[in-house]
């Protein structure tokens, strides 16, 4: 029964942690026209060949002939501080390219990369403050003395934890075992 709850435990933790491990979240904006032959180029090479690479990245594709973009369209055209409503535009995190040519794959895939990598560091500092501010407020002094005369101390606090965690489970198998003795009984009985 212990063995069943600690196992469940470690893979349930195992899961979350896997699940934080994947590869960051990247959004890129892909405007186009229909009728644009680079666009498709730009288009075909992201759907077949970086979707691939990256499944996690969220490729939006924006047809700049629709109202609904054309707003975001020309913001994004400021903030990438281009003057020309040329297409394919494509906007990866803060990086914008314009055109479509030989090299632009290669360049999709580093400004995606570096993306990611932007992403992660801003989270292993994140991560890192919050470690270094939790070190910083645990208190000088020795836990036990913090404790008034009579308490136990306080570092027996995760035992107690476990205690009521395998009381719980040992209460939750005794009710599930008699339960099933009772169906037991009224099946032979009937």
């Amino acid at each position: 029964m212990l063995k069943n709850l600690l196992l469940s435990t470690a893979i349930l933790t195992t899961l979350g942690f896997s699940a934080h491990a994947q590869e960051a979240e990247v959004n890129a904006h892909i405007y186009y026209l229909t009728t644009c032959g680079h666009c498709h180029d730009a288009r075909e090479f992201i759907y077949n060949t970086l979707a691939k690479e990256f499944p996690s990245i969220n490729f939006e594709q924006r047809n700049v002939a629709e109202d609904k973009f054309r707003k975001t369209f020309e913001s994004d055209l400021k903030k990438c501080n281009l003057t020309s409503y040329g297409v394919p535009l494509v906007v990866i995190g803060d990086k914008c390219f314009q055109g479509y040519g030989p090299k632009t794959g290669d360049e999709y895939r580093n400004a995606i990369k570096s993306e990611i990598e932007k992403i992660k560091s801003v989270e292993s500092t994140a991560s890192a403050d919050a470690k270094k501010k939790a070190e910083t407020e645990l208190p000088e002094e020795p836990i036990e003395q913090l404790n008034q005369p009579g308490e136990l101390p306080r570092k027996s606090t995760p035992w107690m934890m476990y205690s009521l965690i395998v009381i719980v489970g040992a209460a939750t198998c005794f009710i599930f075992n008699r339960t099933r003795v009772k169906m037991k009984k009224k099946k032979t009985s009937k």
